[in-house]
């Protein structure tokens, strides 16, 4: 009888202790319906038109604007940014890469533009279609719609943001072309590949227009996309003009990259943040995520410290700071991890770190219960 329960623990405690080594070993890894492109250069840009930008006249836009050479100048509204005219291989790469990345992302589901859909944060088809009703997106997170030939925006196509989905998260994939015909508030990064990005007079912008051919302008306002959401559960586009130049000057040279000064968890979905120091500005743009150089998330604050809620339970994150003005962002400070529940505050990038942080606290307290059972 001895034998006997004796051969069950050890079976038992085997078993355990196979257990606990799959915890050490696989990092848990959370999955995302979405995830933002990177932008790389082309984020400086409010318009980019690989085969040129031209605009009837009477237009304002926040950032650059990038002609690829392919134009003739006749870019006649005002810009906080500048105009390139010369031929840009580096932002037309970037623009490619961004394209095909939200093209291989996993479908969440299909919707009609011409129905009043309200969706939440995810990958939606929406195939060849008008555009011509309210499109709600409801709910913090990544926005991405994807056509499978053109999207034409009509009377009564127009976007609303409610429950913390902001407009720097929003993106348009289109194969085709995206026109817009009639006077509205659209909200997102468009990209197109074979077709045009065309705006009538009168159709307001909330992010930016990349066309591997041509954009057309027309008495339009495209203004920096907004990441920071609405302290109401419900917020709308304004229709008020492009910021003057004086708030969308370019401060990387301006201010020193910040650094973070203090990081701690509050919570296990929660973490505090501040940093440093003072050199002109105190307005800035905080990026997060689960790896460091994947920036999944990112908002904008005003002081020198935050508590950055609703995170992946348990896990550490990556956080960088950066200076920023209305519509431009500076160079970002070096990025530092915020550990877990019974893990360091703070860490080291992947070079200098060691596979230790990756160790779960159930692993802790699996070993802590192997102890006793066993004495």
């Amino acid at each position: 009888m001895k034998k006997t329960t004796s051969g069950r623990i050890t079976k038992f405690l085997i078993t355990l202790l196979i257990v606990l080594m799959q915890f050490i070993f696989i990092a848990p890894q959370k999955a995302y319906a979405a995830t933002a492109p990177n932008l790389g250069v082309a984020g400086n840009y409010s318009v980019f038109g690989s085969a040129g930008v031209t605009d009837v006249g009477g237009s304002s836009m926040w950032g650059d604007v990038g002609q690829n050479g392919k134009g003739d100048g006749s870019t006649a509204g005002e810009m906080s940014g500048t105009l390139y005219t010369i031929a840009q291989p580096t932002v037309v790469s970037a623009i490619s890469s961004a394209y095909s990345d939200l093209a291989g992302q996993a479908q969440t589901g299909s919707i009609s533009l011409s129905a009043s859909p309200t969706v939440g944060p995810g990958v939606y088809d929406v195939g060849a279609t008008a555009f011509n009703s309210t499109l709600t997106l409801s709910g913090d997170g990544i926005y991405i719609f994807r056509s499978t030939s053109s999207i034409a925006q009509t009377a009564g196509g127009t976007m609303l943001m409610t429950n913390g989905a902001i407009s720097c998260n929003v993106y348009w994939q289109i194969p085709a072309s995206m026109t817009f015909a009639a006077s509205g508030n659209i909200i997102g990064q468009i990209f197109t590949n074979t077709g045009l990005i065309s705006f009538v007079s009168g159709v307001n912008l909330v992010g930016g227009a990349y066309a591997h051919t041509a954009v057309t302008l027309d008495h339009n306002k495209i203004t920096a996309p907004n990441c920071t959401a609405a302290p109401a559960s419900t917020s709308t586009i304004s229709s008020a003009g492009a910021p003057s130049s004086a708030y969308c000057a370019d401060i990387s040279e301006q201010v020193v990259p910040p650094s973070i000064i203090e990081s701690r968890r509050v919570s296990s979905t929660s973490i505090f943040v501040s940093w440093g120091p003072y050199s002109g500005t105190n307005t800035f743009n905080v990026e997060y995520g689960t790896a460091n150089g994947s920036w999944l998330y990112n908002t904008d604050v005003t002081g020198f410290s935050t508590t950055i809620n609703n995170l992946p339970a348990n896990q550490p994150i990556w956080v960088r700071i950066a200076a920023r003005s209305y519509c431009a962002i500076g160079d970002y400070g070096r990025s530092k991890l915020v550990g877990g529940p019974m893990l360091p505050n703070t860490g080291f990038a992947p070079n200098e770190k060691i596979i230790f942080w990756y160790i779960p606290a159930n692993f802790f307290a699996g070993i802590s219960y192997l102890f006793s059972f066993v004495h």
